[in-house]
């Protein structure tokens, strides 16, 4: 009897232990996953920030890309009242005629590979929709560029030769004269071309594609504002 009792003392003991073990185990795995997520959640929150860096970079970018562009669609509309009769090229920078455009935000090239590990489902899919917006500015800017080069450029500087090279090689100043406002472009040669069939529909087509540029330009603007508002409500949210 006494055996049994000091068996079973024992057993009760031992059971004891592996409980407190096995329950101290279960414990520190649950601390370390509560650590882990914790410290997966303070990352996320750091990548917001850094977003939101880039994005505000964007959208002073894209500022400065709508003022411009802006420029070339009024050349564009006036030199097709040029060529309706009305109006002169009096204030007109007819470079835009030949000159490309550009678009590089930063937040694409700096954040696709973190944005694909964010956890909030919402926030990484609104991130991916700002992409895609930024997709058919970049779309919209490469069909620009290539009407530039394999149609503007080859009607106005070689088949027409309207370049001025007495600007462009003027040996007292070596600055890209666009840049001080300086056009390059032979405004006599110019106007030899609008009475040509094919003016006015190049016109045309250079006014739609900035145009189609704009307003894919508008649409990423606009998603950019409402990302950034997103991304600081959820630091606002974790805040509290």
């Amino acid at each position: 009897m006494i055996l049994k009792s000091k068996f079973a003392l024992y057993l009760a003991y031992s059971l004891g232990e592996i409980i407190l073990v096995v329950a101290g185990i279960l414990i520190a795995i649950k601390i370390d996953d509560w650590n882990r997520d914790r410290e997966l959640n303070q990352q996320e929150l750091e990548s917001y920030q850094l977003i939101i860096t880039d994005l505000k970079r964007d959208s002073t970018l894209f500022v400065q890309y709508q003022r411009a562009y802006n420029d070339y669609l009024d050349t564009y509309f006036k030199l097709n009242d040029i060529a309706a009769g009305k109006g002169s090229l009096k204030g007109i920078l007819p470079d835009f005629l030949v000159s490309n455009i550009q678009f590089n935000p930063v937040t694409k090239s700096n954040h696709q590979i973190t944005i694909e590990k964010l956890r909030n489902n919402n926030i990484r899919e609104q991130i991916n929709n700002y992409f895609v917006r930024l997709n058919q500015v970049e779309q919209a800017t490469k069909e620009f560029n290539e009407m530039i080069v394999t149609e503007t450029r080859p009607f106005f500087l070689k088949e027409h030769e309207v370049f001025n090279n007495a600007v462009a090689f003027d040996k007292s100043d070596r600055t890209f004269p666009p840049y001080k406002g300086v056009s390059t472009i032979d405004t006599v040669k110019l106007k030899g071309t609008i009475s040509h069939p094919y003016f006015v529909p190049l016109i045309s087509q250079l006014r739609m594609g900035i145009g189609y540029y704009l307003a894919t330009l508008e649409g990423s603007m606009n998603a950019n504002h409402e990302l950034i508002k997103e991304l600081n409500k959820s630091l606002k949210e974790a805040g509290n």
